[in-house]
């Protein structure tokens, strides 16, 4: 949580979208995932939603979503990449649910993108 407020990030949060995303939660996920290939927004997506967190909770069953997509500084994110990132907004989540994202660098991380999705399941 300290690094997803106080990272030096290139796209940020502020609070309120930090209080905002866990008022009312019941259940909280938190999975990462890595790509390097062509498509690497929509891969290291999917390479998260494959752990095991999500076998119980589907994507389509969150309430709320933020995403943190982390690049090196060499390998920034470019407007394909913010494209793919619309893409998985609109195709991929409910259209109910309330979606975060910001980018940070990691310069570990050289071609490779990292996501994290942080998901919030409401109290109903």
């Amino acid at each position: 949580l300290y690094k997803l407020l106080c990272a030096p990030k290139y796209i940020s949060l502020d609070i309120e979208d930090i209080y905002r995303f866990f008022d009312n939660s019941a259940i909280s996920i938190i999975a990462f995932g890595y790509s390097n290939d062509s498509n690497r927004i929509i891969s290291s997506f999917d390479n998260a939603l494959k752990s095991p967190a999500f076998t119980s909770h589907k994507i389509g069953d969150i309430d709320k979503i933020i995403c943190e997509f982390q690049c090196s500084s060499q390998h920034q994110l470019g407007t394909d990449d913010v494209e793919c990132i619309h893409e998985i907004m609109k195709q991929r989540i409910n259209e109910k649910t309330s979606f975060i994202w910001h980018a940070s660098f990691n310069e570990e991380l050289n071609e490779k993108i990292k996501v994290i999705i942080f998901a919030n399941i409401n109290k109903h």
